[in-house]
């Protein structure tokens, strides 16, 4: 009889597609085996804490909702940060005293205008094309004023954001 760590190695073997790739069953697998991966080295973290922080005061922001945090939650340093995902594996392993679990692709469960920016790391380039407009309409409902990207692929995120102050200082599609 099969053992739970290698069942869950066959969900992330069989994850063929890309749109294998993006569902619960895929990251939670990929979290509670500690695949690590995607850890930043402490100096980018620093690096991206401090852009943050800047972009933050930059554009008069009091708070901040991190999309995707992951286990290793690159925010968590910042006093009014936000933390949201949609493992509750990855979450329950970053040890958060709160956070919000949640698929953006469907709904954030906070009203509208509730934060003053969004961040989003490497979070956004894994949702499905078919799926990305709700979930940039979702980021959208609930920012204020900024949306700062740090995400590879070459899709063009802006466009999603009108009215909204989009960076994207760690490179990127503009």
């Amino acid at each position: 009889m099969p053992n739970y760590r290698e069942g869950l190695l066959r969900v992330l073997f069989r994850a063929k597609k890309d749109t294998d790739k993006d569902s619960a069953a895929y990251w939670n697998a990929r979290w509670f085996l500690n695949i690590e991966h995607d850890r930043l080295p402490p100096d980018i973290q620093r690096q991206v804490v401090m852009t943050v922080r800047k972009l933050l005061r930059k554009h008069g922001c009091a708070n901040v909702l991190e999309i995707g945090c992951g286990a290793h939650v690159p925010l968590r340093s910042l006093r009014h940060a936000t933390h949201l995902d949609y493992s509750l594996v990855a979450l329950r392993k970053s040890k958060l005293d709160s956070f919000i679990y949640a698929d953006i692709t469907k709904r954030i469960p906070v009203p509208d205008k509730t934060f003053d920016a969004v961040f989003s790391s490497c979070c956004l380039m894994h949702i499905p094309d078919e799926s990305l407009p709700s979930a940039c309409a979702e980021i959208k409902r609930v920012t204020k004023k900024l949306v700062i990207l740090n995400e590879g692929g070459d899709r063009n995120l802006s466009g999603y954001f009108e009215g909204l102050v989009c960076e994207q200082p760690f490179g990127g599609s503009k």
